[in-house]
């Protein structure tokens, strides 16, 4: 298996492992999956960005102090550029969907997350005007 292999799967593996302590409420589990030495920003669904490690872990304590959510994940895949993993998939939070990406670095010998955002899905609702010159709004 080539480097470049190797580095997708362990990115992968640790992607799985956000979503492990996401569906087990592990405030430990979610503390390590983070970066300690990197900014980091978390968008919640419906959410402001949180941004830095001690808010963003702050948010996912207030998360868990409720139930853990029931979450999943499929559909995953990795694209590596210059030591950075960037990881989609999409989220089952149970009847809604969302579409999610996961940025991570390498860093301390491990793949640690330094982004997380997650949105729901569904048609466009944004309408914007058509360009100056071309009145169709088609683009081509």
């Amino acid at each position: 298996m080539s480097r470049e292999s190797q580095d997708a799967v362990t990115a992968l593996r640790a992607n799985a492992a956000l979503y492990e302590a996401i569906a087990s409420g592990n405030m430990q589990a979610m503390d390590a999956v983070w970066a300690r030495d990197e900014p980091v920003l978390c968008i919640h669904p419906g959410g402001p960005p949180v941004q830095g490690r001690v808010a963003v872990m702050a948010s996912w304590s207030e998360i868990f102090d409720g139930a853990a959510p029931p979450i999943s994940y499929s559909q995953d895949s990795v694209s590596l550029v210059r030591g950075v993993a960037f990881v989609n998939c999409l989220e089952h939070l149970g009847e809604t969907t969302l579409a999610a990406s996961n940025v991570l670095v390498w860093e301390r010998g491990q793949w640690r997350l330094v982004l997380h955002t997650a949105g729901v899905m569904g048609p466009a609702k944004i309408k914007t005007a058509p360009p100056p010159g071309n009145p169709t709004g088609r683009l081509h």
